[in-house]
């Protein structure tokens, strides 16, 4: 299942209104009025709620972030990565979120629809025209771009030329927050938002390195 366009802006569901909930009456129990009910068993006073390991809390609170902010997500079987995804100004941002439990490492990267392949339609066995010397020519640019980013890093997978934008922090020993993983989710996608155009342009030919740091730097 490919994750949903993050959609801007959703609908708020209606607050609940802030009255105590009233106690069920004896007619609405079907219970006696004049017998009480049985009362609960007490646990042991000394007995203490067990800690849940640091990174249960993190993954918790990051599917806590995502539902709170409406953001259409579903969890990898083992639990240990959340898909997602954006709707930016420049494209659908497909988004992963992965806790690393053995090293209490949370690592968000967003994958940019640029592609090295035949035209949408176009079916081919062989590369096109101009294939190699575009990555080549996007993988200079991602490394010129990380030159001058203070947080964060673009990565190309030579191999099956996919490009992501990559943010990872340590969590171990720090509680879990819901706006750490904000900053962390809106670095991701606002970033890789950001720079998709140029990539885009180099990598379909359309612009060189040079041009596209000219472009940049006219921003």
């Amino acid at each position: 299942m490919s994750p949903k366009p993050y959609q801007k802006n959703p609908a708020a569901p209606a607050a609940p209104a802030g009255k105590a909930a009233a106690k069920p009456t004896a007619k609405a129990t079907g219970k006696s009025a004049d017998k009480p009910a049985p009362k609960p068993a007490q646990a042991p006073a000394k007995l203490a709620p067990k800690r849940a390991p640091a990174h249960e809390g993190w993954l918790a609170t990051v599917l806590g972030f995502l539902d709170a902010d409406g953001w259409p997500h579903e969890t990898a079987e083992d639990g240990s990565a959340v898909l997602t995804g954006y709707q930016g100004e420049n494209g659908v941002l497909a988004l992963t979120i992965e806790v690393e439990e053995s090293v209490g490492l949370l690592v968000a990267h967003a994958v940019l629809p640029v592609g090295f392949g035949p035209a949408e339609g176009e079916e081919s066995d062989e590369a096109p025209e101009g294939a190699e010397e575009a990555v080549s020519a996007v993988a200079e640019l991602c490394l010129r771009l990380n030159a001058g980013l203070p947080v964060g890093s673009f990565d190309f997978d030579l191999d099956q030329t996919e490009l992501r934008f990559r943010i990872g922090f340590l969590f171990d020993g720090v509680d879990p927050q819901p706006q750490i993983v904000r900053n962390a989710l809106y670095t991701v996608v606002d970033s890789a938002d950001r720079y998709l155009p140029l990539l885009a342009a180099v990598a379909s030919g359309q612009a060189d390195v040079e041009s596209a740091m000219d472009m940049l730097n006219d921003e």
